[in-house]
């Protein structure tokens, strides 16, 4: 979701200090939480500024670029290979332990699929 525009903060903001009125209702006035009411009132007087915060990245991968051509090419080599199977080669071969989910992203990210086509059994 992308963050409110500079302009509707200062309006919200202008709002709560000009009118005088709780910051319940101004929330309800510009249909928003009244939770980004205080954030951003907090935010403008601790920092002068409404400009949205930048969003931290998240999780490194644990999986190196080599790692996830790897996989790639175990499930090319033997296709019905399970999620549980590239774990364990995973663990065995490389030293590294992650999870199903991870795995399930890689391949996804890799554009392969799990499920298989009923019509070829």
């Amino acid at each position: 979701m992308k963050p409110y525009q500079v302009e509707f903060r200062q309006k919200i903001v202008d709002t709560y200090f000009n009118e005088k009125i709780s910051i319940a209702k101004v929330a309800e006035r510009f249909c928003v939480a009244k939770s980004f009411v205080q954030k951003i009132i907090k935010q403008w007087r601790e920092t002068g500024d409404l400009s949205p915060r930048k969003r931290s990245g998240g999780q490194k991968l644990k999986l190196s670029q080599s790692q996830i051509i790897m996989v790639g090419d175990w499930v090319n080599e033997k296709n019905d290979i399970t999620l549980e199977k590239i774990q364990q080669r995973l663990e065995q071969e490389e030293n590294i332990k992650v999870s199903l989910s991870t795995i399930c992203r890689v391949l996804q990210n890799l554009n392969l699929s799990r499920k298989k086509n009923s019509s070829c059994q």
